[in-house]
């Protein structure tokens, strides 16, 4: 996969947010690789699943940031949670970014608990 190198500037600055305000440990979802590497995180790339499926990963796997892209809707369930957000109320959202192709960045905290 290729991944566009001007649009890391908005993803530096996006992992540079993550690790000032979520020092909480904990993985970054996401479908480019940037934010997370900024943040000084792994990266836990999204599940090829149903919603459903993805949430119990999500749950699982010990994240704790799920980043949403508009220039990717890669995985069954992402547009749907982009345009009505995550279905599950573990997950906040903390931050929108505009990307460099127009799209939308959208950030969440992956909370613990029940959802």
């Amino acid at each position: 996969q290729s991944y566009d190198v001007t649009g890391n500037l908005v993803d530096k600055e996006i992992g540079i947010s993550i690790r000032k305000t979520m020092p909480e440990l904990g993985s970054v979802m996401d479908t480019n690789p940037f934010a997370a590497f900024y943040s000084g995180r792994e990266l836990l790339p999204f599940p090829y699943c149903d919603s459903k499926v993805a949430l119990k990963y999500i749950e699982k796997s010990g994240v704790s940031v799920l980043i949403l892209r508009t220039s990717n809707t890669s995985r069954p369930y992402l547009k749907a949670w982009i345009e009505n957000g995550i279905p599950d109320s573990r997950a906040e959202l903390v931050g929108s970014w505009k990307a460099n192709d127009g799209g939308i960045i959208n950030v969440y905290r992956w909370n613990s608990g029940s959802g």
